[in-house]
């Protein structure tokens, strides 16, 4: 008896189901559709966030290798040099140049006016006491 129910049950799903061929396709279609559109959205965006990892992480290599060769190049070899000092204060200091923490600082200031969506800072556990009136970032 509840065989024939069930049996019977069937029998119209299938019946309604061909004579709605159309419809229940086309809703499958849409849905189908609806399912493909949001696995590439979420695609699209994955991409984006991992392209812009990408780019700061290349950006944070280009400055870090600037910084090492200004230290090694640059700052080292003048400490040997009579009559060039390295210091902080060097735009007050007569035949100074930077250090190369000060270096790294003011390029990262100079690439942020001039590029509004970059912004480069040097953290330090240990703040430079020279730059009270700028806001110290401490890595946390």
């Amino acid at each position: 008896m509840i065989q024939l129910l069930i049996n019977r049950i069937w029998q119209s799903l299938l019946r309604l189901l061909l004579q709605r061929i159309t419809l229940v396709l086309t809703l499958m279609l849409c849905a189908a559709i609806a399912i493909a559109i949001s696995n590439m959205s979420a695609l699209s965006s994955s991409l984006i966030e991992a392209q812009a990892v990408q780019n700061a992480a290349l950006n944070i290599q280009s400055l870090t290798q600037a910084f090492d060769l200004y230290s090694a190049a640059a700052a080292e070899r003048a400490k040997v040099i009579p009559g060039i000092t390295v210091t902080h204060a060097y735009l007050n200091t007569k035949g100074a140049i930077p250090l190369p923490s000060t270096f790294a600082i003011e390029l990262g200031e100079q690439i942020s006016e001039k590029n509004a969506e970059m912004s480069v800072r040097l953290y330090s556990n240990y703040p430079y006491p020279w730059r009270t009136k700028a806001t110290v970032y401490t890595q946390v």
